[in-house]
């Protein structure tokens, strides 16, 4: 996949390259021109293939198509261009390449943020349907570990984890640890359920 794209860019950057010195000789009025003698429902076609299409460059077509035709019906006013070197077309696919590279880190960023954001969400209304009922979630956490069975561990290790994120957020994270630490050492002798702790983050050997 990086191959085919690198040779995409490759080809844009030679399609691009080859117009610039010709661009300079036609005029502003003359592209004014071939676009309003270009039909409506073509002209929207090829604006809905840029905007859809981020892999072939259909803009770097469509400005070849745009000269050629200008270039056929005023050739006095272009004259012929000197052809790049293979290494400045190089030079030109690799910061194609660079732009395209950029612009699918930054989508991959906003994306990534949004899914946060939303996650956060998620988690913040249920998180607050438990503010004021710490001091009952600590007396249900221990009680499911009173059982000592492995699914009440599991149970209580959840409950532990949303009491320790209520805390962050209140600014309470020492007095949260504390307590953890004080539960710890009441239930030493159950192995099982200090890798649980330890696996979620909420108690670590010394």
């Amino acid at each position: 996949m990086l191959i085919f794209s690198a040779s995409i860019d490759l080809l844009a950057a030679a399609a691009e390259q080859s117009l610039d010195e010709s661009q300079l000789r036609i005029s502003s009025s003359e592209i004014l021109d071939w676009v309003r003698s270009t039909p409506e429902t073509e002209k929207d076609s090829l604006l809905a293939r840029i905007i859809e299409d981020d892999v072939s460059h259909p803009e770097v077509a469509l400005r070849q198509r745009a000269f050629s035709e200008i270039q056929a019906k005023y050739p006095a006013t272009v004259g012929s261009a000197p052809r790049r070197t293979p290494a400045k077309i190089r030079a030109r696919a690799e910061a194609i390449t660079k732009d395209r590279q950029r612009i699918k880190r930054e989508v991959a960023e906003r994306e990534r943020f949004r899914r946060q954001q939303e996650q956060a969400e998620q988690r913040r209304k249920p998180l607050e349907s438990l503010r004021g009922r710490e001091t009952d979630l600590w007396t249900q956490a221990n009680q499911l570990i009173v059982a000592k069975r492995p699914r009440n561990y599991d149970e209580a290790t959840s409950i532990l984890q949303d009491l320790r994120e209520l805390a962050e957020k209140d600014g309470a994270s020492s007095a949260f640890h504390e307590r953890m630490q004080s539960l710890c050492r009441d239930h030493a002798r159950k192995p099982a359920l200090l890798e649980r702790f330890q696996k979620a983050k909420l108690a670590f050997h010394r």
